[in-house]
């Protein structure tokens, strides 16, 4: 022991004597964080997971950890060395409670002397050190102590999985998880810029590596929120995660039912420090969300969240409080189709500067990496793991009954609306008004250009095991809905045209000729009818496709102008305007006020998107039928323009 370390423990004697010769005095405090105590209005809690498997039942997800496991420290120390613990943080406590500092201070670093290397009869078990908390003195000024392991205890585990790396001349960054998802989203990013499937081989390779690394390094390369951020990237990139992949391996478990026990983890190793904000926790649980994933590890997870939160400040959590998240949290409830969860999937959609230069980062970082290597043999093994499909369709193949009725959302993005009406709860669907359907017997497609948002939404109709009704296909709007009026063999029940990419906003000068107003981005299509998706040949071909008695077109836009445009349009090739349950009357202007491009839009004495037919609430018969884009509107106070029409 160091001559400073001898130094502190005398000095921290000095002020012990008298207490540990009265030990039996008091009961120690049972402040260890195995059990529940309120102090000050906090709440500490030591979890445990005990052998936790896979939803296959097979894999025990315990096995992927490799630090050492939180205990109560009644099963690692006798109950002498804990007295004697325990008198060193009550003479912390009454110091801090006197404005003692000194003397605080002589107590916390006796404690830490004796955590590092033992000492005055107290034996800390290798791998575990004293950890204690103070809690503020406004919250009753205690001190707390508990056993803890020592962050990456087995740290040889990674440095051999590095040096073996090293040794076959691979980039470090490359083969953590972390790095290998992120190779993934470059895959995947990659070929929809260049507008080609993504090779489904190279992407179950990569999650085949992901999986061996897991199993080498378990969490250890997964710190914060690094496995939350691997399990959004992966199914950004179209994982479908089959189990199989690797099963030879003795690697059957899901990709992402692993990194969500991690990130659970990881909530307990973490989520009740003072350096932990509520917004790291949060940013967890709605990544995880985010990715698709629904099972029991996740709503432990989120159970686990929720019991972190409350040990906050105030401050930090009232919002989460005020709109419900903490309990929805507390219930397991938090999923896809929530708020937060739909935001980090609309900042990816819309291409937000930030996510697009993260995307074609990880685009070029992709590309600059030899594409060679073995594909495994088991991706060959699973057709259902494969591509997503392109026109053709075969209805027969991608629909167990084809003939039941069809919804499609044309432009679809990243295909949340979809997932959301095909998976309602049971209160939901009942005959709905609006649109007289049972959405529990529905066909549903999703279509779009974009590989990327493709095949997010198909790796999530995988996983949630919704392959007989639902399906997404990459095309145009005008290919798919020609197809669908010249095959399909049942009624085409309702359309969606949701938040389509608007045009360049025109003007007319004073001499009537068109001229483009540079507003906006210069990639949106040059105008309503150069480039812009909604064209008088796709409503042709879907008034020809509805159901002639019950078939409906929603247009739905946050862009004014195009709202308006669009409805013009099929009003004018017989579609007929239905009224609106609850009307707009005034259209309020959003946060940040009116967009330059409605302003321009009104001074020119435009049409207006209010009056009897547009509508003030969504016609989706659930919160789970909106998309992202829809949901950012919602939060951001953006007014949302919304007609419902029928073939005349």
């Amino acid at each position: 022991m160091k001559t400073s370390q001898r130094i502190v423990l005398y000095l921290g004697l000095i002020f012990l004597r008298s207490s540990i010769s009265t030990t039996s005095a008091f009961s120690p405090p049972n402040h260890g964080w195995a059990h529940l105590d309120r102090v000050g209005g906090s709440i500490y809690r030591t979890f445990t997971i005990i052998g936790l498997s896979t939803s296959n039942g097979h894999f025990d997800l315990t096995s992927l950890l490799k630090d050492k496991r939180s205990k109560p420290k009644e099963e690692l120390l006798t109950q002498s060395e804990i007295q004697f613990i325990d008198t060193l943080v009550k003479r912390r406590s009454d110091a801090r409670a006197k404005g003692d500092y000194g003397l605080a201070d002589i107590m916390r670093d006796t404690i830490n002397a004796i955590s590092e290397k033992g000492g005055c009869a107290v034996t800390i078990p290798e791998g575990y050190k004293i950890e204690v908390k103070d809690v503020p003195r406004n919250e009753g000024g205690e001190s707390l102590w508990s056993l803890q392991p020592k962050a990456r205890v087995q740290n040889d585990l990674v440095d051999v999985a590095n040096s073996e790396d090293e040794n076959n001349n691979v980039n470090r960054k490359d083969v953590s998880v972390l790095g290998l998802a992120h190779s993934a989203l470059g895959l995947a990013s990659s070929s929809s810029e260049r507008g080609v499937p993504i090779d489904h081989d190279k992407l179950n390779e990569i999650v085949l590596k992901a999986k061996r690394r897991l199993k080498q390094t378990g969490e250890q390369e997964l710190r914060g929120r690094k496995a939350a951020d691997a399990a959004f990237w992966f199914a950004l990139s179209g994982v479908r995660d089959d189990s199989s992949i690797g099963i030879e391996e003795g690697l059957d478990f899901s990709l992402f039912e692993a990194l969500t026990f991690i990130c659970l983890e990881e909530i307990m190793r973490f989520g009740e420090r003072p350096s932990c904000r509520a917004m790291d926790i949060m940013h967890i649980v709605e990544r995880i969300a985010a990715s698709g994933v629904s099972n029991d590890t996740f709503r432990k997870l989120q159970k686990a969240a929720a019991k972190c939160l409350e040990t906050k400040e105030v401050k930090d959590i009232e919002d989460l409080v005020r709109r419900g998240v903490v309990e929805i949290l507390h219930q397991g409830k938090f999923e896809l189709h929530s708020e937060r969860s739909l935001l980090w999937i609309w900042r990816f959609s819309t291409r937000q500067r930030k996510q697009r230069a993260f995307l074609k980062s990880a685009a070029k970082h992709w590309d600059s990496q030899t594409s060679g290597g073995n594909t495994m043999a088991s991706t060959h093994n699973n057709p259902d793991i494969g591509t997503v499909d392109t026109l053709p369709l075969d209805w027969t193949r991608i629909f167990k009954d084809p003939t039941l009725p069809l919804v499609v959302d044309i432009g679809c993005g990243m295909g949340v609306s979809i997932l959301g009406l095909s998976t309602l709860d049971e209160i939901d669907k009942t005959e709905d008004a609006t649109f007289n359907l049972d959405w529990s017997k529905c066909n549903f497609l999703g279509a779009d250009l974009s590989n990327l948002g493709i095949n997010f939404a198909s790796s999530i109709t995988a996983r949630w095991d919704l392959r007989s009704n639902v399906h997404f296909t990459v095309g145009s709007a005008e290919d798919v809905m020609d197809q669908i009026k010249d095959s399909y063999p049942g009624s085409v029940e309702l359309c969606m045209i949701q938040f389509p990419t608007p045009f360049r906003f025109k003007d007319k000068s004073d001499e009537g000729l068109a001229s483009v107003v540079n507003q906006g981005n210069q990639q949106l299509p040059t105008d309503a009818f150069s480039g812009f998706m909604v064209t008088q040949r796709l409503l042709e071909s879907v008034r020809n496709t509805l159901n002639p008695e019950c078939g409906r077109l929603l247009l739905q836009s946050n862009v004014e102008d195009v709202a308006v445009f669009m409805n013009k349009l099929a009003s004018d090739i017989s579609f007929e305007t239905l009224p609106a349950e609850k009307c707009v009357e005034k259209i309020e202007e959003g946060k940040d006020g009116m967009p330059q491009r409605t302003q321009k839009w009104i001074s020119l004495g435009s049409e207006r998107a209010k009056g009897l037919m547009w509508s003030a609430e969504t016609f989706l018969p659930s919160k789970k039928g909106a998309t992202e884009t829809e949901v950012a509107c919602s939060l951001n106070g953006t007014p949302v323009h919304r007609v419902l029409l029928k073939p005349k």
